[in-house]
């Protein structure tokens, strides 16, 4: 999903004493076009904004730190506050573009050589796809290079592993749904294939960017009779650098004998191989507390009336701290 992310386009930017930005006017305007068209698309818009402290022309009490009036966010639009170069460091920036599912930054702003350069390279870092506004970011002249010319070497050596560069008047954004005219819930006690094939892969996509690959593996230990027959065992499936045991079964009359017990360990040591962190289960069986309890797990959840008159009981056991 996209985002635009504009950077430090503030009061104080435009009245540092002797230093004009290149073409700043123009730069607030092309970036006020993407900006109304992202709106109209229902695009996620995302401010940053710097503040400089007791003094600085940004300071947060003073008249430089407000957004450009052309720039300035909507009451529902995202602003992150920073008191460093990057976007990225000691802010919600990271957490809040994850948790509304941003995968894409059209990233634009103020200063070319600082604060959009820095940003450009902690989003790449964390995974993100970045387009650098080529035409929509500026910055002052230096006394060993001209403004012109910093933006021309960002514009190069960002687009050479950490973005692609668009002109303003070159990008696009996808319109978003209307909730009320673009979808609708169906419900069914059906399990459609096609509906369960949609969500499992945008769950896995969005756990994905959010946390890295699964390594998802399954484990089935069989326990045989005699005769060869399977007449229990467990079933679980490793995931994030946890075991869940999904099933745990041992016909009656091997209860008692050690069995289960015996299935936990065989279980902890395929995790071990696995340099798993942990297993985890779940009960509604409340004879089965004190079987856990000594294999070595702990509760760590539950849920009353689960079904009504009993508990939904949840329990972890985390392997030794050499398991890394």
């Amino acid at each position: 999903m996209d985002a635009l992310v504009i950077i430090d386009v503030q009061q104080g930017m435009f009245t540092f004493p002797g230093y004009i930005p290149h073409d700043g006017e123009g730069t607030v305007a092309r970036i006020a076009g993407l900006l109304k068209r992202a709106r109209e698309s229902g695009t996620a818009v995302f401010f940053v904004q710097h503040e400089g402290g007791e003094g600085d022309p940004l300071s947060a009490d003073g008249p430089g730190f407000a957004f450009r009036p052309e720039l300035a966010p909507l009451p529902d639009e995202s602003v992150t506050v920073k008191r460093h170069c990057s976007a990225f460091r000691e802010t919600d920036f990271d957490s809040s573009l994850k948790h509304a599912g941003i995968d894409h930054l059209v990233v634009a702003g103020m200063q070319t050589e600082f604060c959009v350069d820095t940003a450009v390279r902690g989003a790449a870092e964390r995974g993100y796809r970045v387009t650098l506004v080529s035409d929509g970011h500026t910055t002052f002249d230096r006394p060993t290079l001209s403004a012109d010319r910093i933006i021309a070497h960002h514009n190069n050596i960002l687009c050479d592993g950490f973005a692609v560069a668009k002109r303003a008047a070159d990008i696009a954004f996808a319109r978003s749904a209307s909730p009320s005219q673009d979808f609708a819930i169906e419900s069914t006690e059906a399990d459609d294939a096609s509906t369960r094939a949609v969500v499992e892969d945008g769950l896995r996509s969005f756990n994905r960017q959010l946390m890295g690959p699964s390594e998802s593996r399954s484990l089935t230990l069989t326990l045989r009779s005699g005769d060869g027959r399977a007449i229990g065992g467990l079933i679980g499936r490793s995931y994030y650098r946890w075991l869940f045991v999904e099933l745990l079964f041992v016909p009656e009359s091997l209860r008692g004998g050690g069995v289960g017990k015996s299935l936990l360990i065989a279980a902890e040591e395929e995790a071990k191989k696995r340099n798993l962190l942990g297993i985890w289960l779940d009960t509604f069986n409340p004879d089965a507390a004190g079987f856990y309890d000594h294999c070595g797990f702990r509760e760590i959840g539950v849920i009353d009336d689960y079904p009504p008159g009993h508990r939904r009981v949840f329990l972890a056991k985390r392997l030794s701290e050499t398991t890394r």
